[in-house]
């Protein structure tokens, strides 16, 4: 029997749902779905460790790229050809869970991290004063990487840069412009995100890390700026190769198609040269 697997009505939508399923051959449950199709369905629930990060504010194009990277890196496997343990909240997290114990748990425990530092992260950031009330958890996160790779208990840190999404009829089909001209970048705080760095130094606590120094008079935007320094992948460097006369609406799925490619092959770049496959700390980590 032929299955859609993504999109619309596609089984994957169908099992988050908790909807059953009926087949020419009769009624499935849905947990019966899942162990039936199990191989081909994307990996759930929280592991012990993890080979990538995904930090991203969630939304727009931000979640459509990290939602089709963690498919395509789930699907490849690592230098001891075992299968991509990769952490993406919506995919890995479940009701019921404490979402910042259970993010911080796996940033903590993966090799490698990958954040999307683009237009729409920045832009809820610059709201941000030293007395602000609230935690921005994808601020946090950041933070979290740069306390971990000064710690020398995370290998690599590899950024995604996404300037503001440029309009569907761009004529080259371009999805974004350059970061570094964004007025979101400029337009950040040079304040200490109090409720946010109160936070991190109780994660990093909580795993037996001794916060840095600086840590207490980083401001949001020295963060950021820090998180930058990463070699990383500067997503307006890629452009659709269809030719004028395509439809724009198929140059930026191209395109959009291209940057996860080229996100894909630099992420198992890194990968393979962390050469581990395991738990940080032990069994191989």
């Amino acid at each position: 029997e032929l299955l859609l697997l993504d999109g619309p009505r596609g089984l994957v939508e169908v099992l988050e749902q908790e909807r059953n399923v009926t087949l020419s051959t009769g009624f499935r449950t849905c947990k019966q779905m899942r162990t039936l199709l199990g191989a081909w369905l994307p990996p759930s629930g929280l592991r012990e460790w993890y080979h990538v990060f995904q930090s991203y504010r969630q939304g727009g194009l931000d979640s459509v790229l990290t939602e089709a990277l963690f498919h395509a890196l789930s699907g490849q496997v690592d230098v001891e050809g075992e299968p991509l343990h990769v952490f993406l909240d919506k995919r890995r997290l479940q009701d019921g869970q404490d979402f910042r114990e259970s993010f911080a748990f796996a940033l903590v425990k993966s090799h490698v991290v990958f954040p999307v530092v683009s237009s729409a992260a920045l832009k809820r950031m610059a709201e941000l004063r030293a007395d602000s009330a609230w935690v921005d958890n994808v601020l946090l996160e950041w933070t979290l990487t740069i306390e971990l790779m000064l710690a020398g208990s995370l290998e690599i840190c590899l950024p995604l840069l996404l300037g503001d999404e440029l309009s569907p009829d761009s004529a080259e089909g371009a999805l974004v412009g350059d970061l570094f001209v964004s007025s979101h970048l400029k337009n950040l705080p040079d304040e200490v995100a109090e409720k946010t760095v109160e936070e991190a130094i109780k994660i990093l606590a909580k795993h037996d890390l001794v916060p840095s120094p600086e840590l207490a008079s980083r401001t949001v935007k020295q963060v950021v700026a820090k998180l930058m320094l990463c070699a990383g992948i500067k997503a307006w460097d890629i452009h659709s190769s269809h030719g004028a006369t395509v439809p724009v609406s198929s140059k930026r799925e191209d395109c959009k198609s291209q940057l996860v490619r080229h996100c894909v092959k630099a992420v198992m770049k890194v990968v393979h040269e962390v050469g581990k496959s395991g738990p940080k700390g032990g069994g191989g980590g």
